[in-house]
């Protein structure tokens, strides 16, 4: 009750803002269906948002008070230095991730007409990048204190926040914060062993930014060799194998060594052929198991069936030649 009254106030301080009266309903979502099924709803009723309206009233009267205030204090150089240092990164990546979140919770739902709303409209004031914002603003403001329109937004803002959102003059969906939110320090979504969002009896799974399906975390005993197999990105296959263990891996692709060499950096190269031949290609499928000098990350790159040798299909993989391929130093 208490978050869905700070958002409430929070909402109808932008309302305000563009010199609105607060919405007569605000429907709190629970999960990202829910607010797919209740934007559509609302949709029919009144098919303009508010979305930009609000915003060019935000930077009118919020971020222009807020330079206003930086200038006085001559406070301008440390604004843009702790912003600088502490989550500019994060800022654009999750920015920049924005399109790819919307179609992951939303894109499966999506129907004529509505994803424009769902991905183009979303509150520039209430997502998930812009509380990267609101932080910042906390914490410069506890060094540097804040006042009249910037001041009270810091306090609202802090109080808690919408994922995403959908706005007209009489109504308002929110997708509420999702119960587990976890990015590194730089803004990738990422988590090894859990969730990178989830609300109620939706999760979804993130590896370096990759979208991974349930299966491979919660039941890995059902991911199938086609599901591997599928995912020609060679990034992707490599969350897989790094999530699954290049042990499970190659067990679930019925994969054995053919060779082992070592490489010029000192690393263990190796090459995997399966057993039986591949009911597509009608070949055998073969990966070289390398290990990247910089990162130390292992990766499966495939290669082809006709590859006999570990340092064959490394020299393969840059486009060479065995006796073409002399690096001194890999990268």
């Amino acid at each position: 009750m208490k978050e869905a009254n700070e958002l409430k106030n929070l909402l109808a301080f932008y309302y305000s803002l563009a010199e609105l009266p607060a919405p007569d309903f605000v429907t709190i979502c629970d999960t990202p269906k829910e607010f797919h099924h209740q934007v559509q709803r609302a949709a029919l009723r009144e098919d303009k948002t508010l979305h930009q309206f609000m915003l060019a009233a935000f930077r009118s009267k919020v971020l222009s008070d807020l330079h206003r205030q930086l200038t006085a204090k001559h406070l301008i150089e440390k604004y843009h230095r702790l912003f600088n240092e502490k989550y500019r990164a994060k800022f654009v990546q999750l920015k920049n991730n924005r399109h790819q979140i919307r179609q992951i919770l939303f894109g499966q739902h999506t129907s004529p007409g509505i994803s424009t709303f769902v991905v183009s409209d979303d509150t520039f004031l209430l997502t998930v990048f812009e509380s990267v914002f609101s932080e910042f603003i906390a914490e410069f403001s506890e060094q540097h204190p804040l006042t009249d329109m910037v001041g009270l937004y810091e306090e609202l803002s802090r109080n808690g926040s919408s994922f995403f959102s959908y706005l007209t003059r009489y109504e308002a969906v929110i997708l509420r914060w999702p119960d587990n939110f976890h990015v590194t320090p730089m803004g990738i979504f990422h988590t090894p062993d859990q969730p990178c969002l989830s609300w109620k009896d939706q999760r979804f799974y993130f590896y370096n930014n990759w979208p991974i399906s349930p299966e491979f975390y919660e039941n890995p005993d059902r991911v199938t060799k086609t599901m591997v197999m599928s995912e020609k990105n060679v990034e992707k296959r490599r969350a897989y194998m790094e999530i699954l263990g290049s042990k499970r891996f190659a067990e679930l692709l019925d994969l054995r060594v053919r060779d082992q060499s070592i490489d010029r950096q000192g690393y263990l190269v190796e090459l995997y052929q399966s057993n039986q031949p591949d009911d597509l290609s009608g070949d055998y499928i073969q990966f070289v198991k390398v290990i990247c000098p910089s990162t130390g990350r292992a990766y499966m790159l495939c290669v082809p069936p006709e590859i006999k040798s570990a340092l064959q299909a490394v020299a393969w993989t840059f486009g060479k030649e065995l006796d073409e391929y002399q690096p001194v130093i890999e990268t």
